[in-house]
């Protein structure tokens, strides 16, 4: 006979309860020093997300942004790089 109803059951649950998440995936953690105040602690934390760029991903995923929002958004920035790149170029012409 095949397994009963609640080995299946068991399984699922295990599988939902801790997925696999990516190989670069890992905590931010922030351990409190020896006498070290609460909010000295959370700033520490708060420090470590924002150059992690956590703080930053969760702003951007906020809210949903459709595709072509996305590819206006990349090449506003493209044609602004360019841009910059060539007064960069004359710039550097009329030193010489």
């Amino acid at each position: 006979m095949g397994p009963g109803p609640t080995e299946g059951l068991a399984k699922r649950e295990k599988r939902l309860a801790f997925p696999p998440q990516p190989k670069d995936w890992y905590m931010i953690r922030v351990e409190a020093r020896n006498g070290e105040p609460l909010e000295k602690t959370i700033r520490r934390f708060k420090k470590r997300c924002e150059k992690e760029g956590l703080t930053k991903d969760i702003k951007k995923n906020m809210y949903y942004d459709k595709p072509s929002e996305v590819r206006r958004r990349e090449s506003r920035k493209l044609e602004k790089r360019i841009l910059q790149e060539r007064i960069e170029a004359k710039a550097a012409l009329a030193k010489r």
